[in-house]
C-alpha cells in the first residue's frame, strides 16, 4: 500500500486489532475522467465489510471530500457493530458498497450503492452520491445547480414523486403520500445525493427514504439553473 495515500478508510482498517484485510487496485478511464478504484475486504468479530473507493487524481480535493464522508459513515456503522457484538456475540453485521462512475464532460459524479445488514440473509440498500463541478472547480450544491431554495426543491420533489409514482394499491395511497411528505421536508440532508450533467441534476432518494422500501430507489430530475450553465 502506498504511504502517501489519503484514504481514512484504509487507516481505520489498518489499526483494527483483529482483522483480515485484502485489497485490490484498478484503474479506469471513462467519460473523460480517470480514476483508480480500490477494493477492500475486511473481517473482524461482529463485522464483515467489503467496500470500494475511487481516487480521482485530477481532483484531489474531491477525493478527500469523498474519503471524509464515507469514512465517517463507515466508522459510525463499525461502532454499532462493535456494540452489537459485545452485547450478543451472535450476529455479524455487514457493510458493503458498490461504486459506479457517472461522470461526464462537465461533472464528476461518484455514485455508491451501500448495503447494510437488516436481518438474516437480508440487506437494505442506500444511495450515496458526490458531485464535483469541473467548470467552477468545486463540489456541487443542490441549491446552486437548481437555482431553487430548499423549500422550492422540497415542493418540486414532493409533487414530482407523487405524480410519477406507481402506487401498489389504492388503499395504501394515503400512507405512501404521508411517507413522501415526511421524506421531502425542506432539510438539506434529504437532497444531498445528487448527480448532474449539462442539462439537469438528478436527486437520488434511497429506498425507504421517501416511500416504503418496496418502491426502491426514487429519482427526481430538475433542469439546471441558467447561472449553473
Amino acid at each position: 500500500m502506498k504511504k502517501n495515500k489519503l484514504f481514512t478508510l484504509r487507516k481505520i482498517v489498518a489499526i483494527a486489532a483483529i482483522a483480515t484485510v485484502t485489497g485490490m487496485f484498478f484503474t479506469f478511464t471513462g467519460c473523460k475522467t480517470k480514476y483508480t478504484l480500490e477494493k477492500v475486504d475486511f473481517n473482524e468479530p461482529g463485522l464483515s465489510a467489503s467496500y470500494v473507493f475511487p481516487e480521482y487524481k485530477e481532483y484531489p480535493e474531491f477525493t478527500r471530500y469523498i474519503d471524509k464522508q464515507m469514512s465517517t459513515d463507515y466508522e459510525s456503522y463499525k461502532k454499532s457493530a462493535e456494540r452489537s457484538w459485545k452485547f450478543s456475540q451472535k450476529t455479524t453485521l455487514t457493510y458493503r458498497t458498490e461504486f459506479e462512475d457517472r461522470s461526464n464532460s462537465r461533472f464528476v459524479n461518484a455514485y455508491f450503492r451501500k448495503y447494510l445488514y437488516s436481518g438474516p440473509d437480508k440487506e437494505s440498500e442506500y444511495i450515496i452520491t458526490f458531485c464535483y463541478d469541473k467548470k467552477f472547480k468545486k463540489i456541487a450544491n443542490v441549491t446552486e445547480l437548481s437555482g431553487m431554495t430548499l423549500k422550492e426543491i422540497s415542493d418540486y420533489c414532493r409533487k414530482d414523486i407523487k405524480a410519477n409514482l406507481k402506487y401498489n394499491d389504492a388503499k395504501s395511497k394515503d400512507f405512501v403520500d404521508y411517507f413522501i411528505d415526511e421524506g421531502t421536508v425542506p432539510e438539506l440532508k434529504r437532497f444531498q445525493n445528487i448527480t448532474a450533467d449539462k442539462k439537469k441534476l438528478t436527486i437520488h432518494f434511497s429506498a425507504n427514504a421517501t416511500a416504503p422500501e418496496t418502491y426502491g430507489v426514487i429519482t427526481v430530475k430538475i433542469p439546471l439553473a441558467p447561472l449553473a450553465h
